[in-house]
């Protein structure tokens, strides 16, 4: 398997998130197995607010890049866990945590799109949007190679997250803190 150029990307929502104003710590996960998860989990004492990834993407004879990230969120079923997968390559996660208080935020899962649609997932009200990402089913041709693409990965102004691919599913996660 050939590497293509790594790249980290952090997602964070406008507006200030319900823990301490200092530095972020940034905690790296385990490089994945082929096509496997990487989590990333912030210390005790620390919040998640975002997180990143750094993807070693596979590659087809002639160099074509042939996969993607499917997932790139934070964790439903660990707390203060920042979860990225890739289709068939390897990924590492980060986790950006920081110093605070009170309850940890709470992961927010909007439904599952219809192909090439919108996924929305909001936060309760009198929580805030922190961060988010997705998780997603992406199209693939014949041999299995990634044809898709990540249209939207955003905060949106009604305290949401919104995640949408061009050809496959895709599932919006939101984190939402008090």
């Amino acid at each position: 398997m050939a590497a293509a150029a790594a790249i980290i990307v952090l997602s964070s929502a406008a507006g200030t998130p319900a823990v301490a104003a200092e530095a972020p710590v940034t905690v790296a996960g385990p490089i994945s197995e082929p096509g496997g998860f990487s989590r990333a989990t912030c210390p005790a004492g620390t919040q998640l607010v975002g997180g990143g990834y750094d993807a070693r993407h596979t590659v087809n004879g002639v160099n074509n890049v042939t996969d993607g990230l499917v997932v790139f969120a934070p964790e439903p079923l660990k707390a203060n866990t920042w979860t990225a997968q890739m289709l068939s390559g390897q990924v590492r996660a980060f986790a950006m945590c920081a110093k605070g208080s009170g309850p940890a935020p709470r992961v927010v899962l909007g439904p599952a799109s219809d192909r090439g649609g919108y996924s929305k997932a909001t936060c309760p009200e009198g929580t805030q949007l922190i961060s988010g990402g997705y998780a997603s089913t992406p199209a693939t041709n014949g041999l299995g190679q990634y044809v898709d693409a990540v249209d939207a990965n955003t905060p949106t102004n009604d305290n949401s997250w919104l995640a949408k691919m061009t050809i496959g599913t895709a599932q919006a996660v939101a984190l939402c803190g008090s």
